[in-house]
């Protein structure tokens, strides 16, 4: 302490001649003297003590140019804790002495002691201080008040810096990840995102836990403050007094605060005045608030990375209730300032500024937890080290929904809903389902929009009794992604609204394609809608394979049935997840998804057709054709999949998987064209009461001949022969109908062609494709059959006769090796359905062959009926118990017999 009285001083002047002011110092020692209990000592200490440890955190802060060692910052820190920690206990010294707790210099002080633990990434801004000298000496109660970040030029720490957002990662049209959360980088309030150092990112998990245990013991000495200055205002409003004046006259410049640092012996106005919140200590509060929101944030993000469920938890609750106390504060603050009177002093903040900055960490909020629950649906890691349920997430997403509910009520006292307040109670999914997806209802049923109001709410109520009865973890695992997409919706409209600057109609969508927003803006977007588009494609993806046991289950019901209804409405929700899903890639520009999406959507469409279900927005009675237009839909999906890709090279798997889908699309829609225009099974055209059109006909063949083109490209020659396989039943129909003798020899040709490529496959690979060839061999026999003359039937029966094979000894052993026993059985079954029909062609084929030609076919069919009578069959122990199998062979050796005949 250095004490200096006037006095001159006759040596060591500038000129030789003038006297120089001589200056005496006097030193003391406070800490000996403090320990005497004398107050103003006491006091003297703790203030220097906290003006010493400010310097020192400037030092340390300030040396840009010459940075200090490492083990000198962490002695300057060491230092710096120490003095603090010496000031607190000081201050409770004082307070056991007067009663006077000295709120906002205890938070202050606790406040750089967490800021010494959160390191140099907190960003330096002294305006949101400036009153914090004034606050600070009401509460001390004496002139010597302690120095502050204002009056000493130490850095302060401003809640003014926005909060921490995802880093560049850059974007590829690759299958989403969720092994992390998004990172958060520190960005400018102004929103131009920034590289900075990740905020608070090299800071260790207990530096994070001890700073804030500091921060929450800074806002708990202010927080009683609070409540009794709101209590104040409640009693005054129901005296019918105005709420926003005080019993406080205007200091004037110059005026003392308060006339000793003893609060003991003064009246109840005086000690009430003491204790009142100024409008800086509202913001002083609002800066731990939003400081322990980012630390929570950072420890969530931390225990989410390692499966620590309870903590995870417990640092997302607590980040929420934070939050939502922080945007309490801002309007309370906007509403004292805008009361004017004793407050006209007090600079004013821009709250548009800090309500972006809290909605930002709203947004990251969001999204750790939309990570919590799409995590927890697809890594059973949850269950297993972080021994959580689907229930724990539920409870804490609601949680972090409740915080916000419960704080509108008091915002609206205080001054009335803000802004943020908007984003917080906007959910665009709960708008676009009608009221029928939200945190309280998470079934991801909607109502079908085809039926009348009373018919929808039963199928609803219908579908969501059948996914009751599902098994647990597949409940659990529907409701945490439908309480994703919930979370990834609202952060990315909040996100939205934060970087086009308002609220959207509640009709108008969520994304905007025509927007254009800052390189770093669109990636963050992007990320958001990224993980928003993938929860909701793997929730569509449940509801349409529960569509698919339901429709299992129920096979042959009325379609008025309660499960008909139910089947309805899992059909109806799948595509609207879908769709959302498709919206969000679409936005996002992820083609790779995008594309993937277009597949599940197109299965939707197809599950529509095969069991006919009613068209969205479709009159009540689907028209002849509804199979047919669900499969175009289908198709047109597809192709708008490989339009977002572009060519093969963008994503040659995901071009493959959507052009094998696109083919059988294809392939479907023309056999379905076929069935409906000319009737199934193999009977000939001429039934037909009048010819098809070019038209007509190109509607059926021209599916089937993109599907081929696009198997050939592909190098797929299995599923080529199939399409051939049906080009030819397609012309071998037509080929009848032409109105002239040129017309009808194009058509048969083309059916011979294509019964050939197809019998040149399957006779090549017959193994595991037994049935197929057998069944085209039959078909082909039919074709030549029509033909009349000896020509036409003997070609029939050499294609009847190649089927020996088919029946052999070497197939039968190669289907005893298959290790599934259902696959086995359906083989025996199919080939003993094919063999009587062979068998019995063969021998009608031989019948009409004698009557034209006796004296060659007669032996042929006395041979044939021989080994049929004798069932020249092969003694083979190993197939002794197999029925079956024995039958097969007793075939085999009948055509064989016949087949030598035929050949000699």
């Amino acid at each position: 302490l250095r004490h200096e009285p006037p006095g001159t001083s006759h040596g060591g002047n500038n000129n030789g001649n003038q006297p120089q002011q001589q200056h005496n110092i006097q030193l003391y020692d406070i800490s000996s003297i403090s320990m005497k209990g004398q107050k103003k000592w006491t006091w003297w200490l703790a203030t220097m003590s906290y003006r010493f440890a400010l310097r020192l955190r400037h030092l340390e802060v300030s040396s840009t140019t010459r940075p200090l060692p490492e083990s000198q910052k962490r002695a300057i820190r060491d230092r710096e804790r120490s003095l603090l920690q010496q000031t607190l206990d000081l201050l409770q010294d004082l307070m056991d002495m007067d009663g006077n707790a000295r709120e906002s210099m205890v938070a202050s002080v606790r406040e750089h002691m967490a800021d010494t633990y959160l390191g140099s990434s907190v960003l330096i801004d002294d305006a949101d201080h400036v009153e914090t000298a004034k606050a600070s000496g009401a509460s001390g109660g004496g002139s010597g008040s302690p120095p502050t970040a204002a009056s000493s030029g130490a850095p302060s720490r401003s809640p003014s810096t926005t909060p921490l957002l995802p880093s560049k990662t850059p974007i590829v049209p690759m299958k989403i990840s969720h092994a992390e959360p998004i990172p958060m980088r520190g960005v400018q309030t102004n929103l131009e995102f920034q590289e900075h150092q990740p905020y608070y990112a090299n800071v260790s998990v207990d530096a994070l836990n001890k700073a804030q245990d500091h921060l929450v013991n800074g806002i708990k000495s202010l927080s009683p403050l609070l409540e009794r200055d709101l209590e104040k205002r409640r009693l005054r409003a129901d005296e019918g007094q105005p709420a926003n004046r005080r019993g406080r006259r205007r200091r004037r410049p110059g005026e003392a605060e308060t006339k000793t640092g003893s609060a003991v012996g003064k009246g109840e106005e005086e000690k009430e005045e003491a204790t009142s919140l100024s409008p800086a200590m509202v913001m002083q509060l609002f800066g731990m608030n939003y400081k322990l929101v980012n630390v929570s944030l950072r420890l969530a993000e931390h225990h989410l990375k390692n499966y620590y469920s309870s903590s995870a938890m417990h640092a997302l609750r607590t980040a929420a209730r934070r939050l939502a106390d922080a945007v309490h504060l801002l309007d309370y603050y906007d509403a004292e300032m805008s009361s004017g009177g004793n407050h006209l002093e007090s600079p004013r903040i821009d709250k548009a500024e800090k309500e972006k900055s809290i909605q930002i960490q709203y947004i990251w909020l969001l999204e750790h937890c939309g990570y919590f629950a799409r995590s927890f649906a697809s890594d059973e890691l949850w269950r297993d080290r972080g021994h959580a349920s689907g229930d724990d997430v539920l409870f804490v997403l609601r949680d972090v929904e409740a915080a916000f509910e419960n704080e509108n009520d008091g915002a609206k006292e205080s001054g009335g809903a803000s802004h943020f307040w908007k984003i917080v109670h906007s959910d665009d999914l709960f708008e676009k389902s009608k009221g029928r997806v939200g945190l309280k209802s998470l079934s991801a049923i909607i109502r079908p929009n085809e039926m009348e109001t009373e018919q929808a709410e039963q199928a609803a109520k219908a579908a969501e009794d059948i996914l009751a009865k599902e098994r647990l973890l597949q409940r659990e695992k529907r409701r945490v992604l439908v309480a994703s997409c919930i979370s990834y919706s609202r952060a990315v409209f909040a996100l939205r609204d934060l970087m086009g600057g308002g609220l959207p109609s509640s009709s108008e969508s969520i994304i905007k394609s025509g927007e254009v927003f800052s390189m770093d803006q669109r990636q963050i977007l992007n990320l958001l809608l990224q993980r928003f588009g993938d929860a909701c494609n793997e929730t569509g993806k449940i509801l349409l394979a529960s569509l698919q046991a339901t429709l299992i289950q129920n096979q042959g019901g009325t379609k008025d049935d309660g499960s008909q209804l139910a089947a309805e409405a899992l059909l109806e929700s799948s595509q609207f997840w879908f769709a959302e899903g498709l919206d969000a890639f679409e936005a996002c520009g992820d083609v790779r998804n995008l594309a993937l999406l277009r597949c599940n959507l197109c299965k939707s469409h197809k599950w529509r057709a095969n069991y006919g279900f009613a068209k969205a927005k479709a009159s009540s009675k689907p028209s002849s054709k509804h199979s047919e237009d669900c499969l175009q839909e289908a198709a047109d999906q597809l192709l708008k999949a490989h339009e977002d890709l572009g060519q093969r090279d963008v994503d040659p798997r995901t071009w493959d998987m959507v052009s094998e889908e696109l083919a059988a699309t294809f392939l479907v829609l023309g056999v379905r064209r076929r069935q409906s225009v000319l009737g199934t099974g193999n009977a000939s055209i001429m039934f037909v009461k009048r010819p098809l059109s070019p038209g007509e006909e190109r509607s059926i063949t021209d599916p089937m001949e993109k599907a081929l083109k696009v198997y050939d490209d592909s190098g797929n020659a299995h599923q080529a022969a199939a399409v051939h396989y049906q080009l030819a039943q397609t012309f071998s129909k037509l080929w009848t109908s032409q109105l002239n003798e040129s017309h009808t020899r194009k058509k048969l040709a083309k059916a011979f062609e294509h019964y050939g490529a197809a019998f040149g496959y399957f006779s090549a690979h017959l193994q595991g494709n037994e049935p197929t060839f057998c069944v085209l061999c039959l078909d082909l026999a039919s074709l030549y059959a029509s033909i009349t003359g000896e020509e036409g039937l003997n070609k029939a029966l050499g294609c009847c006769l190649d089927t020996s094979e088919a029946f052999s000894i070497q197939s039968i052993e190669a289907t005893a090796s298959i290790p599934n026993a259902d696959a086995r059985n359906r083989w025996y079954e199919s080939m003993g359905t094919v063999a009587k029909s062979v068998e019995e062609r063969v021998f009608r084929l031989l019948r009409s062959l004698v009557k034209l030609d006796q004296d060659r076919y007669k032996e042929m069919y006395r041979e044939g009926l021989s080994a049929k009578l004798v069932h020249n069959a092969r003694d083979d122990e190993e197939f002794e118990g197999n029925p079956k199998a024995s039958l097969l062979l007793a075939l085999h050796e009948v055509l064989v017999v016949i087949k030598t005949k035929y050949k000699a």
